[in-house]
């Protein structure tokens, strides 16, 4: 099963880019020069920030984006009712919508 998220592509520049900036910037730090040196390694550390600040931004602010779409209609799916499996006999039991809905997304959207 393959996932997919708002943060794939920021993941995929991390992983091509922070180990060309280290690795660059211990190079350069090696052979005695600072200065491209520290650009290298801020330019490998530039990526680190950016998907944190997108952890952060889409956790609080859009989660389902960092699902994909069918995972969310499965979720909603699920909301809706509870199978019970007993015996080999499926059992549906209706979930009401106070115990579905996000309390903290509620309230938020009153303010």
């Amino acid at each position: 099963m393959t996932t997919s998220s708002a943060m794939n592509p920021g993941l995929v520049f991390c992983c091509i880019v922070v180990p060309i900036g280290l690795l660059g910037g211990i190079s350069f730090f090696h052979v005695g020069l600072p200065i491209p040196g520290t650009i290298f390694t801020l330019i490998g550390c530039y990526p680190i920030l950016i998907v944190g600040w997108q952890l952060v931004h889409f956790t609080k602010k859009e989660p389902d984006r960092l699902q994909r779409e069918q995972h969310v209609e499965k979720m909603q799916e699920i909301r809706h009712a509870l199978a019970v499996k007993d015996h080999g006999h499926i059992t549906e039991i209706p979930i009401t919508g106070d115990l579905t809905g996000n309390p903290q997304l509620e309230d938020r959207s009153s303010e």
